[in-house]
């Protein structure tokens, strides 16, 4: 399992930089990189450039092994696939799932909350994620709850997280409920965090 930065990374961020997804897929290992594997491969599935591109700076995370923004992308995005793979080798990769963004200083639950991602934020629970953390603004996660569902999660316990996630390492299914809508990693905001220019798919 790769846990430092990628042994050919300036390669990689060459094919970024030009919009050449495809060719960077034969370079990451599935199994030695599924984070970056899975991102990747999710990526050359879109057609439209400009929300391609949203996935620029969570790509480069996972490239430099910055798994702890990644996470924080990937929950604000809504990517419960990728989530669920950063989660499950945290450990591994050394993932502090209360890490605080610079600027923000939101956590990854801050960040699916916010975006109203119900699914990521039970794994998030389940995998030990804490209502403690204050933001910038000193707000909790169930502060910035909009939605009920992701109200009654924040107040009552979770299921364990194989229970909850309902995926595995690669990011398929594990049972036969369907995952909610993906957004790009840049829906949520207008901030930036840590170089996440987080701006709608459109532009705006």
């Amino acid at each position: 399992m790769r846990t430092a930065q990628h042994p050919q990374h300036e390669q990689l961020k060459q094919y970024l930089a030009k919009d050449q997804w495809i060719r960077m897929l034969p370079l990451v290992d599935k199994t030695e990189d599924p984070a970056l594997h899975w991102t990747i491969s999710h990526v050359t599935e879109i057609q439209d450039k400009k929300e391609r591109n949203t996935y620029h700076n969570l790509t480069k995370a996972l490239i430099d092994a910055d798994f702890n923004l990644a996470l924080r992308g990937a929950a604000c995005g809504g990517l419960t696939e990728l989530v669920g793979i950063l989660l499950t080798y945290r450990q591994i990769l050394g993932i502090d799932i209360d890490a605080r963004g610079a600027h923000t200083q939101q956590t990854a639950l801050h960040r699916a909350t916010k975006g109203g991602h119900a699914a990521i934020v039970r794994q998030l629970l389940a995998h030990g994620a804490t209502l403690t953390p204050k933001d910038q603004a000193g707000k909790t996660a169930e502060d910035l709850a909009q939605k009920d569902d992701i109200r009654d999660l924040l107040t009552r316990p979770t299921t364990s997280p194989t229970e909850s996630d309902g995926y595995d390492a690669d990011g398929e299914k594990t049972n036969g409920s369907e995952p909610e809508m993906v957004d790009s990693p840049a829906v949520c905001d207008k901030e930036v965090e840590e170089g996440f220019t987080l701006v709608n798919a459109t532009g705006n």
